[in-house]
């Protein structure tokens, strides 16, 4: 099962591909052929969580974000190197967790933003070295399923949650 798809910005051939049970996936023709490049191979064989979210950095397409589920392996993972190698990230974020969601702020890509199953949206402004849990409120244990940033206004956030959206205006 595919869960996402990003397209690189500067290359529209090279297509990554996160899936449930095989990790993460890299074209570079367009889909014609496929390399598995996170999960399944020289980095975890055979232990590895659902890939449910993918990001490409706007201004360094060589930055590849992957937001994994619940269990091992599970966090958020960068590559700098266009998917040849991966590094994960868990600091900050809650320990037994499922990210659905990954934005990237469009003016400033180092920061991140990442949406949990009830533990809301995390925010990351060190490209995801490290991550600051929702402040107290109604997105403390939100389901988020989705994010979006407003490309004009960066410091709006979009969630969506179960039973509609909730907006974020600084950040």
């Amino acid at each position: 099962t595919v869960n996402a798809l990003a397209v690189d910005p500067a290359a529209p051939r090279t297509v990554f591909a996160g899936t449930f049970g095989s990790g993460v996936w890299r074209s570079t023709d367009g889909g014609a052929s496929w390399q598995r490049v996170l999960f399944g191979g020289r980095d975890l064989p055979d232990r590895h969580a659902p890939v449910n979210a993918l990001a490409i950095d706007p201004t360094d397409p060589r930055i590849v974000y992957a937001a994994t589920d619940a269990g091992f392996n599970a966090g958020v993972w960068r590559s700098v190197d266009g998917g040849g190698t991966w590094t994960l990230s868990t600091a900050g974020l809650p320990g037994n967790f499922r990210l659905n969601a990954l934005a990237l702020d469009p003016k400033t890509p180092t920061t991140v933003y990442a949406g949990a199953v009830s533990a809301g949206v995390f925010k990351s402004t060190d490209g995801g070295a490290s991550w600051t849990p929702p402040a107290a409120g109604p997105m403390r244990n939100a389901r988020v399923f989705a994010l979006a940033i407003d490309p004009s206004s960066p410091a709006v956030v979009w969630a969506g949650i179960p039973n509609g959206l909730m907006r974020s205006a600084d950040g």
